[in-house]
């Protein structure tokens, strides 16, 4: 009921200000030429205002996806150092691995040519310094492949902002 008697005020009140426009000619319109003039100019610094926003917006738009990519480089380099330095880590390791297994060959054959009895004691810790630095190379692998996933998900996490960017 409230929203019939409102909506009907409404009517009636437009229909008002159509009579009175309908009665006083050109009273809608700018009526005189500096009126023309002002509104022009209006419009005109108001387009040109529009076309700076977009103009900015672009260049902003533009500057962030530059920004973006070049962290998503430096990230990608921090973690590629960070790969090689794991990868050098786990040639060391595997080189001293090649090396222990020749000393505990080679104690073994003196051992089998009637060496003295210390030497299976030095082969045990020869053969245990073998097996740590094997799990050592298993923890560096893990490191390598996680290093690798962070870098493959920041890409992707990159790829996104740059989107979602553009698409603003």
């Amino acid at each position: 009921m409230v929203m019939m008697k409102r909506q009907m005020k409404i009517e009636q009140e437009t229909e008002l200000k159509r009579r009175l426009l309908s009665q006083t000619p050109g009273l809608d319109k700018a009526t005189t030429p500096l009126d023309d003039h002002l509104l022009s100019s209006y419009d005109k610094e108001n387009k040109r205002l529009c076309q700076e926003l977009k103009a900015l917006k672009t260049e902003f738009r533009e500057a962030e996806n530059k920004w973006l990519e070049e962290k998503s480089k430096l990230i990608l380099q921090l973690n590629q150092n960070e790969t090689d330095s794991l990868k050098k880590q786990l040639k060391e390791a595997r080189m001293k691995i090649s090396s222990l297994e020749q000393t505990i060959h080679v104690f073994k054959l003196k051992e089998e040519d009637g060496g003295r009895g210390d030497s299976s004691d030095v082969i045990q810790k020869l053969e245990h310094q073998n097996f740590q630095l094997m799990n050592e190379i298993c923890e560096l692998t893990n490191k390598i492949n996680d290093s690798n996933m962070k870098a493959a998900d920041i890409v992707q996490s990159k790829d996104e902002e740059v989107r979602n960017t553009i698409l603003e």
